[in-house]
């Protein structure tokens, strides 16, 4: 009797070659997922610089539209960092906007920050600035000429935390904008 045994399986060509099919499939798949993590953070850190600008320039607009008076004697022009106090309707409550240094700890590492804050009165300073950003520069101008409503020219800039220094995630924002006090006269 003539039995032939067929054996069933892979060859061990067929298994190296399945393997090294296998590995690239996953390789790639990994660079695109890394790829993937590293757009969305990028696009996590630039809305997160781009809503804290808007929130800190809607805030100063606001608050010198709505100001009787921008108060020269303390508020701190052509400097980085400015100070600017402003004088509301009834005298008893000014708005000071200045910055301050702020410890932070990132994966362990102390880092220096600057934040914008807002003080009204005698109540504690409201923080307009998160953890996630540094205030680069708040520069103040006093544009205003003899018998105008007071003019101020604000120069804000706005950036991530990058204690690494990686260029991915190194993103800024420059603004400029001028507003006046909306007092009537």
């Amino acid at each position: 009797m003539n039995t032939k045994s067929k054996q069933s399986g892979f060859t061990l060509i067929e298994l190296i070659v399945y393997i090294a099919i296998a590995m690239i499939v996953l390789i790639s798949a990994t660079g695109i997922i890394w790829n993937i993590f590293s757009s969305n953070l990028r696009a996590q850190k630039t809305r997160e610089v781009y809503t804290i600008s808007r929130q800190i320039m809607s805030e100063l607009t606001k608050q010198i539209h709505s100001a009787e008076d921008v108060i020269t004697a303390s508020s701190n022009f052509n400097t980085n960092p400015g100070t600017l106090t402003l004088d509301f309707p009834g005298g008893n409550t000014n708005k000071i906007f200045d910055t301050y240094e702020k410890t932070i700890s990132i994966n362990g590492r102390e880092i220096s920050i600057t934040k914008l804050r807002l003080t009204e009165g005698s109540d504690a300073p409201i923080d307009l600035s998160s953890d996630q950003v540094t205030i680069n520069n708040f520069t103040l101008e006093n544009l205003t000429y003899s018998g105008e409503n007071k003019n101020i020219n604000i120069s804000l800039n706005v950036s991530t935390i990058n204690p690494d220094n990686d260029s991915d995630y190194d993103i800024s924002l420059d603004l400029e904008t001028s507003v006046s006090v909306k007092k009537d006269t």
